[in-house]
């Protein structure tokens, strides 16, 4: 059986930006303005464990790790907006197989939204890489 571990609250690395803080991209003409590092990350409604279902629920696992007990990290790129939705989801380093990474590309479009960082009271657009461990 092939189980996925995700560490999101020790691993999760937020985009940084030499020259300031605050870093812009476009999203369907309208800029989001990320924060590098917010006081207050974003997270999954149920925590980690409800994430965890929620990938294994969504996204099948290739036979070969199985197979080979072998182990493997894909890591996801995306930003998680002001109202908690995940935006420009993107495989930035662990590039496993295509299959896969269509299948959780499409998952991480839909998503349920997350609960939005925050500084202070205010919620926050922020980019976080999201280590997926497949063994």
């Amino acid at each position: 059986m092939i189980k996925i571990i995700l560490i999101i609250a020790a691993c999760i690395s937020f985009a940084t930006n030499a020259n300031s803080q605050f870093k812009e991209t476009e999203q369907a003409e309208n800029k989001i303005e990320l924060v590098a590092d917010p006081k207050k990350p974003p997270k999954f409604p149920g925590g980690i464990e409800a994430w965890n279902k929620y990938i294994a629920d969504n996204v099948e696992f290739p036979e070969v790790l199985s197979k080979y007990k072998a182990t493997t990290t894909v890591y996801a790129e995306v930003i998680i907006s002001r109202t908690g939705e995940l935006l420009e989801p993107r495989i930035v380093r662990g590039n496993f197989d295509q299959s896969f990474n269509e299948q959780l590309l499409t998952a991480l479009r839909n998503s349920p939204k997350w609960e939005p960082a925050r500084i202070k009271r205010d919620s926050v657009a922020t980019k976080m890489v999201i280590p997926i461990i497949l063994k």
